[in-house]
């Protein structure tokens, strides 16, 4: 139907008199023929569907000014008289819809944004694990297995998915075809490869057996979106199509669909369209009723967008330009267009991201934001723990300064509410993308920090380090203070960087409790046998620390 509609107006724009052909025709048959050549290769090839759409629409207005001056040039000629007036009609739709009716319209696009405003997210702590792999990590990892493939010349790796497979946080990447010749000898892409998002020193997973001949790698009417746009002609969607795996491990592509604000201007995500690329089914989901398996109805672009909506337009789009009350910039050092995919405890997909000032200069965080992956709901978080803490540039270069003699560089930094604090977990990794140690650094403070070979020991020192800070750094946020009395079963102590911790077992308790001498001195001289009175912050860990104690036997 588009290209029937190019062809027509095409036809329009063409010289029809012998007078205008004479004065036209050469002026003219440029950006006609362009427009027709873009309208032809989007048609059959659908390299990049939105920039041709975007060359198409303003060689419709090129073309249009350059009839406006002919006649302005030729105001005798009565055919190019009526084209003159059509064009003008055209341009002014155009710089409408385009420009001013999307400025407009900037508060309506803020109001569809489904937020919640809280102060602090859920505490993580010691026994969770991150999904802490950087991409680029769990790609290098996938290329090591990829030359495994038959006629690997053919391929290439496809772009990485966060995504829960049978309880199991995984990097999931499709194989795809490597250019139109290659595609059209394979026929085919033959699977995918796995990668843990949790542990960096796992092996990537390859998986054949699937022949997946709809992918967007694909040209003609095997190309995916050509696919998806034969099904739902009349369909909006936004940002390119993600590969996600079953539990079963049956490969699937998603794409996200919705519809405009107003006019051609904005999105807002309706659901979800899920096709086979064995079988070419494709088939259209509302965001209630997406499979389980599906963890992302939205993409990273919309979630991009979604931020972009919340953080600039509260107040309208020339409030976003000048005055800028209540804007807050999201920060665009994310892993996928500027969001950080992650995964809470109630096993949900989230898109993390920072906000800052628009302020230059200025290197503090505002608040962030987590997106809930399958209903975009955003919960935005700024409060008095949150407001002012450094933002995900600044926890970086305090792990590039602390390995500047290694070389090795922070990534993928996130927000977690850790020992109920607001603090950065940030991969280190060298040059080639390994992952080397963890750091935990205290977003309020940055003299604060941890790192570790493992998640588990960076966050055990961490813990360490907050003990030594004021105590209101050591009781988590949701955590419940509790006394207990009893004797001590076993007594471990550990001397780091000048402060001995004290571990202890009590006879009436499963826990490890952690006392620092920096706080109790007295605490250092504790021995099996002794009777101890103790409160503690009861957060539901194996490890907890004391804020006072007290030994009955010295006593």
């Amino acid at each position: 139907m588009k290209f029937v509609i190019l062809l027509t107006i095409s036809l329009f724009m063409m010289p029809w008199t012998k007078q205008e052909k004479q004065s036209t025709v050469k002026i003219m048959g440029i950006p006609v023929l362009f427009w027709l050549v873009i309208g032809i290769v989007e048609y059959f090839f659908l390299i990049d569907n939105q920039m041709s759409s975007i060359l198409t629409t303003y060689t419709i207005v090129a073309a249009g000014f350059i009839i406006l001056s002919l006649y302005l040039y030729e105001s005798h000629n009565k055919v190019l008289m009526i084209k003159a007036t059509l064009s003008v009609l055209l341009i002014t739709a155009f710089v409408y819809t385009t420009f001013i009716h999307s400025m407009i319209i900037a508060k309506d696009k803020y109001e569809g944004v489904n937020f919640e405003v809280h102060d602090i997210s859920e505490p993580f702590t010691n026994e969770d694990t991150p999904f802490s792999v950087p991409p680029e990590t769990a790609r290098n990892k996938m290329l090591k297995v990829f030359g495994n493939i038959d006629n690997v010349s053919y391929f290439e790796l496809g772009d990485l998915t966060p995504q829960i497979v049978n309880g199991e946080t995984l990097y999931v990447a499709p194989i795809e075809a490597s250019g139109f010749f290659k595609a059209r000898k394979a026929g085919s892409t033959p699977g995918y490869i796995t990668m843990s998002g949790t542990n960096p020193d796992a092996e990537a997973n390859l998986v054949l057996g699937y022949k997946m001949q709809y992918v967007p790698s694909m040209y003609f009417s095997d190309n995916l979106q050509r696919k998806v746009r034969n099904a739902f002609p009349k369909g909006i969607f936004y940002g390119e199509p993600k590969f996600e795996i079953a539990d079963d491990g049956k490969p699937f592509y998603t794409m996200t669909y919705g519809d405009k604000v107003s006019l051609r201007s904005g999105f807002n995500v309706k659901g979800v369209i899920l096709i086979d690329p064995n079988t070419g089914d494709v088939k259209k989901y509302t965001k209630e009723k997406a499979p389980e398996f599906i963890d992302g109805v939205l993409n990273f672009e919309t979630a991009s967008l979604e931020n972009e909506y919340f953080g600039y337009l509260a107040h309208g789009y020339w409030n976003s330009l000048f005055s800028q009350t209540d804007v807050k910039i999201p920060t665009d050092w994310g892993t996928y267009e500027g969001v950080t995919p992650i995964f809470g405890k109630n096993g949900k997909m989230y898109f993390f991201t920072d906000f800052t000032s628009p302020k230059e200069g200025v290197d503090s965080a505002l608040g962030y934001s987590l997106i809930d992956a399958r209903t975009g709901e955003l919960n935005y978080y700024n409060g008095e723990l949150v407001k002012g803490i450094m933002d995900g540039s600044a926890a970086e270069e305090v792990v590039d300064n602390t390995f500047k003699k290694e070389k090795w560089h922070g990534t993928m930094p996130v927000i977690y509410n850790v020992y109920g604090e607001p603090s950065w977990v940030v991969p280190v990794t060298d040059d080639g993308g390994l992952v080397r140690q963890y750091a935990v650094i205290l977003a309020s403070n940055a003299k604060v920090f941890a790192t570790g070979s493992t998640q588990k020991e960076a966050f055990n020192k961490y813990k360490n380090a907050l003990s030594r800070t004021d105590s209101t750094h050591r009781a988590s946020t949701t955590s419940e203070e509790k006394n207990i009395e009893g004797d001590v079963l076993r007594v471990y102590k550990e001397l780091d960087d000048g402060v001995t911790f004290i571990f202890i077992l009590l006879d009436n308790s499963d826990k490890i409790f952690m006392v620092s001498s920096n706080d109790f001195p007295y605490a250092m001289f504790t021995e099996q046998g002794d009777t101890l009175k103790l409160k503690y912050a009861d957060n539901n860990e194996q490890i907890v620390s004391v804020n006072q104690y007290q030994n009955l036997g010295i006593d």
